[in-house]
């Protein structure tokens, strides 16, 4: 009975903080990577070679946009990754016919690439851009508003390319997009029924990690991870990790690297609880995702995070922690050239699994987010950038 009580008076205390040490040593991976192929299932992000073109085949009305994005998640294709998903698209700059301002919003995302076809001889894949939709203001006097898509309803397809040994995607060379809804502004610029054209071409990013090789990643801070739901906090005082990052240029951002080792000491259900914390799942893999060519900073994940963490109260509360559902999770985080440190923060971990009984009653159940915070000085110092 009394140490029932006791383990009952020591989750009171741990609850007002705010963590879950579930993850205390998860966001360190961010830091240690080792070298992996150039070309790997994981995120990509591209830019527009040329301007994305839009164009009313019955009105002859056209729409040019010089910048825009993509990026997702690649997969594994017919000889190697390819882009599978396009999880953001976006347009910028975009000017219609007569110079008139326009707007171009992509929906229905995500979008996804599906193969029909693979020409060893030119390596390139063709197949199809699914699930598009797209709605377009053209700011004349009236307002043009118009919805595209696939034919009378839902979403449309655009045929599609990608070029392993270019990394170019090349959109728009037919499809059955058509115009589905247009407001009264749209008179003599699109109709109802209208095809419609959608071209693109985009370069996948490659990056340059100067040196890259071995590292070492220290915390500057105490990493700190936060359970919302039950408020429990756990604070680790001592982090640190080794790996090495990929070296020279035209890297792909996805699996850059790879995590080698991660080590935490001292973590504490805020000072109450002392906590262990096992990284599982090794290796993660580290993905560049975008660069920041004026602050010189890098955003990217870690993906393939799992762990066990065990918080030593009476009894014991033992918990997994992952991705939602099951298997590994994520884990957001920037580098920043001029400082050589990394800031972790965000992802989607979660608790997956939590001892039944009484051990972690109000401190983990099965389904609560961690929210994560911290930052770590990396040796020796290292420039990511991209192109």
């Amino acid at each position: 009975m009394f140490e029932e009580k006791a383990g009952s008076d020591m989750r009171a205390l741990i609850r007002k903080a705010a963590t879950t040490a579930a993850v205390a040593a998860i966001t360190i991976a961010l830091i240690a990577l080792t070298a992996v192929p150039a070309f790997a299932v994981g995120p990509y992000s591209a830019g527009n070679t040329s301007p994305a073109y839009f164009l009313d085949t019955n009105t002859g009305v056209s729409s040019v946009c010089p910048v825009s994005t993509v990026s997702g998640m690649t997969d594994n294709g017919p000889s190697g990754p390819i882009p599978d998903t396009f999880s953001n698209v976006t347009f910028s700059g975009c000017i219609t016919t007569g110079g008139i301002s326009t707007t171009v919003t992509a929906t229905g995302l995500p979008w996804n690439f599906n193969v029909v076809s693979y020409n060893p001889g030119t390596g390139v894949v063709s197949g199809t851009l699914t699930g598009v939709t797209l709605t377009i203001t053209i700011n004349s006097s009236p307002t043009c508003t118009m919805t595209v898509g696939g034919p009378g309803s839902g979403p449309g397809t655009v045929n599609a390319a990608f070029g392993y040994s270019t990394g170019l995607i090349d959109l728009g060379v037919g499809g059955n997009l058509e115009v589905q809804t247009a407001t009264p502004g749209c008179t003599g610029l699109a109709n109802l029924g209208d095809p419609y054209v959608f071209a693109a071409q985009y370069q996948i990013n490659t990056w340059t990690v100067t040196p890259g090789g071995s590292i070492t990643a220290i915390n500057i801070q105490p990493l700190q991870t936060l359970n919302p739901n039950t408020g429990v906090a756990v604070v680790c005082p001592i982090s640190s990790a080794n790996g090495t990052l990929q070296s020279g240029g035209g890297l792909q951002g996805a699996q850059i690297g790879q995590l080698s080792s991660v080590s935490t000491s001292g973590c504490a259900a805020i000072g109450v609880a002392s906590t262990s914390v096992t990284a599982t799942g090794l290796p993660w893999h580290l993905n560049a995702v975008s660069y920041d060519g004026l602050t010189g900073v890098t955003t990217g994940t870690l993906t393939g995070v799992e762990a066990t963490v065990t918080i030593n109260v009476s009894p014991p509360c033992t918990v997994t922690v992952g991705g939602p559902g099951g298997g590994p999770g994520t884990i957001n985080g920037t580098f920043t050239n001029s400082t050589d440190v990394l800031a972790v923060s965000g992802g989607n971990l979660e608790v997956q699994t939590a001892v039944p009984g009484f051990g972690c009653i109000g401190l983990a159940n099965p389904g609560d987010p961690i929210v994560i915070a911290g930052q770590y000085q990396v040796t020796p110092g290292q420039t990511i950038t991209s192109p």
